[in-house]
């Protein structure tokens, strides 16, 4: 009889901090009989899972006893007394060292710390997830001096977060949204007189003068309560002075208006652009809310990504809806540091004066102002920009900057928000994926501002169930980057956008059919990358080039050992990648914990025509292989260890340098052997990820050049590969071929493990072609053969296929046997992968012999597991069973929806139903079809093909049998 196991369900786990404290597992709130264990166990949590001395906790929780008694008594008591109360959640409690005490808060929902994490990232999303979070004081009941600190640091960011989301809200033009935000900021501070200033504002906006009145007056009789009685900044009797100006004026005529005749009327003070803004309206918002917090904020970005633009746009919503006066200066025809004074001084219409300099006499009116000027194309006059904005802010009071650049000014207190691509879909494979997805397509602004240039070239033109394809990979190829679909879109006058598309692997020559008004370097896609290179110094250039080598992204280590060989020494490789990041050339982001670099696609043929130009691009993507080659040889040891998934995760991430440096072995004879070496290093990856296909071809490609090879041991190994991945696919003809090539070869050199392996993977395939028995007897051989080296990973495979062909032949108690006993050594070597994958047999066994709850179980927790591996053979297995299952158990309508999820896997992996399982699978698919009817099956088989992994597992786990 099979040992029924007990479904593995997640704990929820939630501390709450803020306001009253409270823990829950599940939905039961733990309860806490004293005081001292509520504050201990919060003690730990604030330290983030950080170890604190004994001394320190009991100095903290039981200072009375310092001078009269033994606090560490005191302690000991509060933490057994704490473990009693965390019932089964004890265990949490970690005590490595005997003088300290930690928290494991892996897997805990804790409020402040997820409210610190928002507070850090500081974009729109997190902030209102911090305001959320925020229920009140940090343990609002706990009296003790500890506390203090903790809370009036999370008080003072909650207020920070309210002030940042006023911002945002008022740039939106949600001004009843801003006013709370202040409102409650005031709540916490009544008199910061720059809240109070921003909720008059916002209340004028509204028209609630009145209310504003009231808010300034009850404002100065706070102040006149403090000792020493305080008096209101100018800055505020000027803003209730014009408020109620404002006011007046209103009530005469109806409109707002303001008593700064000094105003001119926009069209004045902006230069008008010919086309409208597209697809930007929440960056507008963006940067004008960060202009609200900074009185310096500088657009960064490549060149051609609309920054300008999007400045002219911020700064029109800004003069509008402020009634503020905005002016505009361009930079890009400044080429003396001198000039730039004289610039920003015409645009104001000042003059030199008599006994006074240009410089003096503009800082002299500008002090007097209030606006806000645009500084456009500061970055080939970075410093001296940087020198003159900075004593522009330091004197001038009433003044803030918007400026462009493509690399920051490096001014303290200044904002660098770099200017995104726009969005852009994924591709479109199919004419059916292109019907559905046609409407959801129209939604990315890359696609958007393609679509509207392209009809004002081409009148003919509109977007296509047909067209969509073509127009997706245009903005997919070119980043999002409005220039350059602007430019693409020019070419519809002269050729259609299938051939626009075919024609972006020249894109530089293509995309050179600009405005002829603009900037030379706005007017075609080179000119504008080319303005960047030329302000490169040369190790920057260097850098750059190389790194075009690069597909999808690199880290420092890659960067550090492809790249940096020769470069001058002054410069490390860390240097020169932030250098460029600011420079807009390269892009940073975070991905597994760890800083990755990328640049667009545009960018990245722009330096492969340098690196071919200066003769380097055979050693760089000679180094770029050897360092894949060995990043794989070691992530296929590290495969079957403990950090599997991570290591999973680094070789996903990597995937598009993996296909690079398969791609460039195709090139010469000579780095044949490397290539095999990388594809065979790759066979576990390419298998767990489903990637079939694109693992043979790769294979099969290097097998092919085998004069190019001296160890026979990788072409064995390959030839195991190549036969694994064939008899996945279907083809065991093929993979007798590879599978027989590889025993010779490893009978021939004495490689017992290639031999063993070769043997195992041969009777797996020929066990699925129903002869089972011979399956057996291959794969006892191998069993004895891994057992003999001591290769406990071989063995579980062993036994594994083992039970398979046990169950082939139907001789299930004995295929039960083998299971469980790979699956525990599995579980001895921490191997998450083989453990997950061995429930589905196990799974599969006990079904076969009438078990369903245990057949159930097991691959409800393969599912489990496989939602953070991510890997899928297993999902489809565990999909059909449980689908198997709820047919069985008369649930037909659900078993119809995760057979269509799984036959999508299935095609999507070209991964066919084994022979061995063709009866079984089509019985089923019959026997559901005659309880529903052909029409209904279809519909529900067809919901499940819809659905993505995460759906497909989601309504496999949940649905109720």
């Amino acid at each position: 009889m099979i040992a029924k196991t007990q479904e593995q369900t997640t704990t929820k786990i939630e501390f709450r901090l803020f306001s009253q404290f409270e823990i829950r597992v599940d939905e039961y709130v733990l309860s806490f009989p004293t005081r001292k264990e509520r504050w201990l166990i919060a003690l730990l949590a604030l330290a983030k899972g950080q170890p604190i001395a004994r001394t320190v906790l009991s100095g903290l929780l039981f200072p009375e006893y310092d001078y009269d008694g033994d606090p560490a008594y005191y302690l000991r008591r509060c933490l057994s007394a704490l473990r009693k109360s965390l019932g089964a959640e004890a265990e949490r409690l970690l005590t490595a060292q005997r003088n300290t005490l930690a928290l494991n808060i892996e897997e805990v929902f804790v409020d402040v710390i997820e409210f610190d994490a928002a507070v850090r990232r500081s974009d729109l999303k997190s902030l209102k997830n911090a305001a959320s979070l925020y229920t009140g004081p940090l343990l609002a009941e706990c009296t003790e001096g500890w506390v203090l600190e903790e809370r009036e640091a999370r008080q003072e960011s909650y207020r920070g977060v309210l002030e940042s989301l006023a911002a945002y809200t008022r740039a939106a033009g949600d001004y009843a949204g801003a006013e709370k935000s202040l409102r409650s900021a005031l709540d916490i501070d009544p008199i910061r007189e720059g809240n109070i200033r921003d909720l008059m504002e916002v209340l004028a906006l509204q028209q609630e003068y009145t209310v504003a009145e009231y808010i300034c007056r009850d404002f100065i009789y706070r102040l006149s309560q403090e000792d020493p009685p305080q008096s209101p900044s100018p800055e505020t009797v000027a803003l209730s002075a014009r408020l109620q100006t404002e006011a007046r004026i209103k009530a005469k005529v109806g409109t707002v208006a303001t008593s700064d005749d000094s105003i001119i009327p926009l069209s004045s003070e902006l230069p008008c652009p010919l086309t409208a803004l597209v697809g930007r309206e929440e960056n507008v918002i963006e940067v004008i809310a960060r202009l609200r917090l900074s009185r310096l904020v500088t657009l960064t970005g490549t060149g051609g990504v609309g920054k300008t633009r999007l400045a002219l746009a911020a700064a029109e919503r800004i003069g509008k809806e402020q009634v503020q006066r905005i002016k505009f200066t361009d930079l890009s025809k400044v080429t003396e540091k001198t000039l730039i004074n004289q610039a920003v001084a015409e645009v104001f219409k000042i003059r030199e004066q008599a006994g006074k300099s240009l410089e003096t006499a503009l800082l002299d009116f500008l002090k007097l102002q209030t606006l806000t000027l645009v500084m456009d194309n500061c970055e080939h006059l970075l410093e001296d920009c940087a020198t003159f904005v900075a004593r522009l802010l330091r004197d001038c009071p009433k003044l803030r900057v918007l400026a462009t650049s493509r690399q920051p000014l490096g001014i303290m207190g200044e904002t660098v928000w770099r200017v995104p691509s726009l969005t852009v879909p994924s591709a479109i494979k199919s004419p059916v994926e292109a019907a559905n997805r046609l409407e959801e397509f129209v939604k990315y602004s890359a696609v958007q501002l393609f679509v509207t240039r392209a009809e004002a070239t081409s009148k003919g033109f509109h977007l296509t169930v047909e067209n969509c394809a073509a127009v997706a990979d245009i903005c997919l190829r070119l980043g999002g980057i409005p220039l350059a679909l602007e430019l693409a879109a020019a070419r519809l006058s002269d050729r259609t956008v299938e051939e626009i598309a075919d024609s972006l692997n020249n894109r530089f020559r293509l995309l050179t059919k600009g405005d002829r008004t603009a900037l030379t370097r706005h007017q075609t896609l080179r000119a504008s990358v080319d303005w960047s290179y030329q302000f490169l110094t040369l190790s920057e250039k260097t850098l750059f080039q190389r790194l075009s080598v690069f597909t999808g992204g690199w880290t420092l280590e890659a960067a550090e050992a492809i790249c940096s060989e020769g470069l001058l020494e002054n410069d490390t490789a860390l240097d020169l990648l932030a250098a460029l990041v600011d420079k807009s050339l390269l892009y940073a982001g975070e991905s597994g914990g760890k800083t990755r670099y990328g640049q667009l696609e545009t960018i990245q043929q722009y330096g492969q025509e340098h690196l071919a130009e200066v003769g380097e691009e055979r050693q760089v993507r000679n180094r770029h292989l050897l360092y894949y080659v060995e990043m794989a040889e070691q992530a296929e040891n590290d495969l079957d260890g403990v950090e599997q998934a991570s290591c999973m995760q680094r070789l996903v991430a990597e995937h598009g340098n993996l296909r690079t440096a398969l791609a460039w072995c195709d090139t010469s004879a000579d780095n044949t052997e490397a290539g095999l070496r990388l594809a065979a290093a790759l066979k576990t990856f390419w298998y767990r990820r489903g990637l079939w296909s694109e693992g043979r071809d790769y294979l099969e490609r290097n097998l092919a050049q085998e004069k190019g090879l001296s160890s026979a041991k990788v072409y064995t190994k390959a030839l195991i590969a190549t036969g694994h991945l064939a008899a996945n696919q279907g083809d065991y003809q093929g993979a007798l071929l590879h599978l027989t090539k590889a025993i010779t070869l490893s009978k021939d050199n004495g490689d017992k493990r290639s031999l063993a392996e070769a043997l195992c993977r041969l009777g797996n395939a020929t066990s699925e072609q129903n002869d089972w028995r011979k399956g057996q007897l291959l794969c006892q051989e191998a069993l004895e053969i891994f057992r003999e080296l001591k290769d406990s990973r071989g063995e579980v495979m062993a036994l594994f296929y083992l039970g398979s062909a046990y169950f082939d032949g139907m001789d299930y108690l004995t295929a039960w046997s083998f299971s469980e006993q790979a699956i525990t050594l599995a579980r001895q070597m921490q191997n998450e992968h083989l453990t997950a994958f061995l429930l589905v047999p196990l799974g599969n066994i006990a079904r076969f012999l009438g078990d369903i709850a245990a057949s159930r179980s097991f691959h409800e927790q393969n599912l489990n597991i496989q939602r953070t591996l991510q890997e899928p053979i297993g999902i489809v297995y565990s999909l059909e069973a449980l689908a198997a299952i709820a047919a069985t158990l008369r649930h037909p309508l659900h078993a119809a929806q995760l057979f269509g999820a799984a036959e999508h896997f299935r095609e999507n992996l070209s991964f066919p139903v084994s022979p061995n399982g063709q009866e079984d699978y089509a019985r089923t698919i019959e026997n559901i079809k005659a309880i529903l009817g052909q029409e209904t099956f279809l519909d529900a088989r067809a919901k499940g093909y819809a659905m993505d992994i995460e759906q497909a597992i989601r309504s496999a786990l949940e649905y109720q049998m």
